[in-house]
C-alpha cells in the first residue's frame, strides 16, 4: 500500500483562510466606497418610462435612421441596447421587432445626441 498525504483543509494551496478573508474584506470596501460602482454604472441598461415606449413608433426604417442620425454602426447600436449585431440587422430588415425593454433603449437613444452617445460608447468599451 502506498502512502497518501492529506492536505489540511485549513489551507488551499498556499493561501490561508485568513488571507482569503482579508482579500474579500478589501473588495467589499472597494465596492461600498463607490469606485467599482462608478465603473459599473456605464453598464446600466438604457431605458424609458412605459408610457414613453407605448406612444413611440418603431419601424425598420426608423431604427435605421436613428442609428444613422447618431452616427453609429449596427455593432455599436447592439452594444448600447444589449443585444447581438444579428438582432439589430433583423430589426432593420423587418424580420423581427424589438421587445418592449429594447424599445425603451431606443426611446432613450432618441433623446441623446451623437456626442453623448459617443461618450457612452467610450465608457462601455
Amino acid at each position: 500500500m502506498g502512502y497518501r498525504s492529506i492536505k489540511s483543509p485549513a489551507t488551499v494551496g498556499s493561501i490561508t483562510p485568513a488571507e482569503v478573508e482579508k482579500a474579500a474584506k478589501a473588495l467589499r470596501s472597494k465596492i461600498t466606497s463607490g469606485s467599482v460602482r462608478r465603473k459599473l454604472s456605464c453598464y446600466k441598461p438604457l431605458g424609458a418610462t412605459p408610457e414613453e415606449v407605448k406612444v413611440s413608433r418603431f419601424s425598420p426604417r426608423l431604427i435605421q435612421s436613428l442609428r444613422r442620425h447618431l452616427g453609429i454602426t449596427q455593432k455599436e447600436l447592439a452594444v448600447l441596447s444589449g443585444v447581438t449585431t444579428g438582432a439589430v440587422q433583423q430589426w432593420e430588415s423587418g424580420k423581427f421587432k424589438p421587445k418592449q425593454e429594447k424599445k425603451g433603449a431606443f426611446v432613450a437613444l432618441r433623446k441623446m445626441g451623437p456626442r453623448k452617445v459617443r461618450k457612452l460608447l467610450k465608457r462601455k468599451k
